[in-house]
């Protein structure tokens, strides 16, 4: 992997070490020696190990609200940030909406089928769903408004599971990965959460790690971030994380050579390999 006289390097960061702190999930790390090769010099850098707990709510600040409409009034309700269940999620729910039944002008309730794994809403008034945070925690995904009625079911099934997975963003270095809408991205890597809450994540790179090339050829800080598939900075809740970044230094080729070589007969391959 690295073909010049420079040495592989590691780069450990700790969460509570940064130099500069947004929260949790977002940190800046300097350098007080920077990495600065030769200009005929590619940085190509891989993320090789990372740990942090799966201490994230599967409902936070980014997906805690849900807006109803009534012939009285509106109501922006934000329910408590924690980890629910589908029973503490209906507690809260009907507890809130039954504390605003005068605001709204009538009560509406909140149940839960058991068989199908769908919320239900209903009232003794006409309401409308305007819009929610928690479309796809209350399986209300791609269908508000749900315009005035007095019953409805959810068509998708509740999700409480939590962030399946987290991005890990450098966002002062430029590479050439690319998202789900085609723009290039910054994430050095897509990590699943199989653990259960409180657990630790652990990822290792026993096997091949990706190496990328990177735009910046002198770095003298990296700005690191914690995100779900949303592109949302996790929400930690004050627990601390790891990781280590390695790097290797390879030379420049010409891109001709290197397209020529990758794409003769493997005879000849192996002969301009040994040349």
């Amino acid at each position: 992997m690295n073909d010049t006289n420079l040495t592989s390097q590691n780069i450990y960061l700790n969460s509570d070490n940064a130099s500069v702190s947004y929260n949790s999930a977002h940190k800046v790390f300097y350098f007080e020696y920077g990495i600065n090769p030769a200009s005929n010099i590619n940085v190509l850098m891989g993320l090789t190990n990372f740990e942090m707990v799966n201490s994230m709510y599967n409902i936070g600040s980014n997906n805690n609200n849900i807006t109803i409409e009534t012939a009285t009034n509106t109501l922006s309700l934000d329910i408590d940030r924690g980890n629910y269940s589908t029973t503490s999620l209906l507690i809260e729910l009907n507890q809130r909406l039954a504390d605003n039944e005068v605001y709204l002008g009538g009560l509406i309730t909140v149940d839960f089928n058991e068989d199908n794994y769908v919320f239900r809403f209903s009232g003794n008034i006409q309401f409308n769903i305007i819009s929610s945070s928690m479309e796809t925690e209350l399986g209300l995904s791609n269908q508000l408004p749900s315009g005035y009625l007095q019953t409805y079911t959810a068509t998708d099934v509740c999700y409480l599971g939590g962030d399946a997975s987290v991005y890990i963003h450098l966002n002062n270095i430029g590479m050439y990965n690319i998202n789900s809408q085609g723009q290039l991205s910054n994430v050095i890597s897509k990590l699943n959460i199989n653990v259960n809450f409180g657990n630790y994540v652990f990822y290792n790179s026993f096997g091949e790690t990706n190496y990328f090339k990177i735009n910046n050829n002198e770095i003298n800080y990296l700005e690191v971030q914690l995100t779900d598939h949303y592109g949302n900075t996790l929400e930690l809740n004050g627990s601390k994380w790891s990781m280590v970044l390695t790097i290797h230094y390879q030379y420049k080729r010409d891109e001709k050579e290197v397209f020529h070589l990758f794409n003769q007969p493997l005879d000849k391959k192996l002969k301009q390999e040994k040349k």
